[in-house]
């Protein structure tokens, strides 16, 4: 019997696509399990960054792609006093924000280009969906943070943000 180079080739792709193929099932499941229990039914940034603003500091999730900020906190189910989102935005505008399949409630910290508190909405609740929060002007980035958070760190319009 003769076995011809093609054959052999084809049996050799065959084998290294079935190998290639079992690894990168087994990563792509294996990589969707959260690490910590207490985000299991929210899938957290790979990206953290700490935000002060004044003296006051939390850790935020970034969320600097559509689909991020379209998910944002939904989902989550608590948030700690030091947790929060940073959304990041390619431009300034009047961004629009809803409580939509929120499971807490929050305050939304507007920021303009020049990284400087522009409004906040505070203690804004799920129930308040589908209503939709816009700042007074426009703002490049928005904080969430967990509701009363701006009033027990004393935030307040003009305050200076870095990250």
């Amino acid at each position: 019997m003769k076995i011809s180079k093609n054959s052999v080739l084809l049996f050799a792709c065959g084998v290294l696509f079935s190998i290639v193929g079992f690894f990168l099932y087994k990563y792509n499941y294996q990589s969707d399990i959260p690490n910590n229990q207490q985000f299991q039914s929210y899938q957290v940034s790979v990206h953290r960054k700490n935000v002060c603003i004044g003296t006051s500091c939390i850790v935020a999730d970034i969320a600097d792609t559509q689909d991020e900020r379209e998910r944002g906190l939904s989902g989550r189910k608590e948030l700690a006093e030091n947790e929060g989102m940073l959304f990041v935005f390619d431009n300034a505008n009047r961004w629009m924000f809803w409580m939509k399949d929120m499971a807490i409630s929050i305050d939304i910290l507007w920021i303009s280009q020049d990284k400087r508190i522009s409004d906040i909405t505070r203690n804004v609740s799920p129930e308040s969906y589908p209503k939709v929060f816009t700042p007074k002007s426009e703002a490049q980035f928005v904080i969430e943070v967990a509701s009363g958070w701006a009033d027990r760190h004393n935030i307040r319009i003009g305050d200076d943000v870095s990250w």
